[in-house]
C-alpha cells in the first residue's frame, strides 16, 4: 500500500485550473512546506488549503491522520455522463455551509476502520481490502444532482450536490461502494470473472418482464428485487442501480459489497431488526446469503476474495 506523497497531495489540494496555467499553485505551496517528513510536509499542505476556515482543517487534518486520505478538489471537467446528460463539474472545497460533508466524510472513515477492527477478528485469512491513502476529490456538479461519487486509480470524487449524501448512512454506504470499485480493479476486475455467470442469471431470469424490451418497469423491478443486494434505484426507470440498463457486474458487486458491509456492521452494532430492516429498504429482504442459490453464491466469493472469509451474520436455516 503506497502512501499519498506530498508532491501528489500538492496537486490534489491545488489542482491546476488549466492545462496552460503558467505558475501552478501546488508548486508554490511545496515550497512554502519543507518539514523534514512527508506526513508533516502534507499535514503543512493542508493546513496551508484549509486556511480560511479552522474547523474545516481541523477535519481535514484527522481525515489524513486516521485514514492517509488527503481531501482535495477534482478539476474543472465537462464530459458525457451517458444517462445523466452532460455533466459539468467545478471544484468546491467542503469548507463553510459546505463543511458538514467533511464531517460526515472522516466519521466514515472512522466507521469503516472500527468496522475491520472487529471484522478482522474473526477472519479465518488476512483481509484484502483497502479503505486508506485514498485521493478524495471534493466537487459539485451544475445543474445535476448525479453522479453521487466516483472512483478509478485509489481516487475517489464526490459530489457535494450528490443526492445520496445527505445524511450519513448515505455517505457511509455510498464511499463503500466506491472503495469497492477500487479494491476490484486491484484485484484484476474480479467481479467480471466470478460473478459475471450470476449477473447474467438474473438479468435472463426477469427479461420477460420487461417494459417495452428495456431493463426498466415495475414487474421487471419486482422480479430482481430478490436478487438485489442494495436498495440505490434510478428512479427514472424504476430500477435497481445494480441491475439498470447502463449497470454491469461491477455494479452489482460493488452492491453487494455494501450489502455485505451493512449486514456485519448490523451484528456489530447489535440493531434491532426494525433499523435491519430499514436501512436495506425495498431490497433483497431479509438475509441476503439466505435467499435464492444466486445470493449464497455471490456472498461466499465475496467474504473469501476481499474479506478474508470472515462473516459474522448468523447461519441460514
Amino acid at each position: 500500500m503506497k502512501p499519498i506523497t506530498p508532491s501528489e497531495a500538492a496537486l490534489l489540494l491545488y489542482p491546476p485550473k488549466s492545462d496552460k496555467e503558467r505558475a501552478p499553485a501546488f508548486k508554490s505551496a511545496l515550497q512554502l512546506c519543507t518539514q523534514p517528513s512527508d506526513a508533516l510536509r502534507i499535514r503543512c499542505l493542508i493546513k496551508g488549503r484549509y486556511l480560511s476556515d479552522t474547523r474545516a482543517s481541523k477535519l481535514a487534518l484527522e481525515l489524513y491522520d486516521s485514514a492517509g486520505v488527503v481531501a482535495g478538489l477534482r478539476p474543472r471537467q465537462v464530459r458525457d455522463g451517458g444517462w445523466r446528460g452532460t455533466l459539468r463539474m467545478v471544484p468546491e472545497l467542503p469548507t463553510g455551509r459546505r463543511r458538514k460533508h467533511l464531517r460526515m466524510v472522516t466519521r466514515t472513515f472512522q466507521d469503516y476502520r472500527r468496522f475491520f477492527t472487529w471484522l478482522d477478528k474473526s477472519a479465518p485469512k488476512a483481509r484484502r481490502y483497502r479503505f486508506t491513502h485514498i485521493s478524495f476529490k471534493f466537487y459539485q456538479t451544475l445543474g445535476k444532482r448525479t453522479p453521487s461519487a466516483s472512483a478509478w486509480d485509489w481516487n475517489i470524487a464526490y459530489n457535494l450536490n450528490g443526492s445520496l449524501l445527505h445524511h450519513e448512512a448515505g455517505v457511509r454506504e455510498t464511499l463503500y461502494h466506491e472503495l469497492f470499485h477500487l479494491n476490484d480493479a486491484a484485484h484484476g476486475r474480479w467481479s467480471g470473472h466470478k460473478l459475471q455467470g450470476i449477473y447474467d442469471s438474473v438479468l435472463k431470469r426477469c427479461k420477460k418482464h420487461m417494459r417495452k424490451g428495456n431493463r426498466q418497469g415495475a414487474k421487471y423491478q419486482r422480479c430482481l428485487r430478490p436478487y438485489a443486494p442494495y436498495k440505490t434505484t434510478v428512479l427514472s426507470d424504476n430500477v435497481f442501480y445494480a441491475f439498470h440498463r447502463e449497470s454491469d457486474v461491477g455494479e452489482y458487486a460493488a452492491e453487494l459489497a455494501v450489502r455485505y458491509y451493512l449486514e456485519n456492521r448490523a451484528v456489530m452494532l447489535k440493531l434491532s431488526a426494525r433499523a435491519r430492516k430499514k436501512a436495506l429498504g425495498y431490497s433483497a429482504p431479509g438475509s441476503f446469503k439466505c435467499g435464492p442459490k444466486e445470493n449464497t453464491t455471490a456472498w461466499k466469493l465475496m467474504a473469501d476474495e476481499f474479506f478474508g472469509g470472515a462473516d459474522k451474520t448468523a447461519p441460514c436455516p
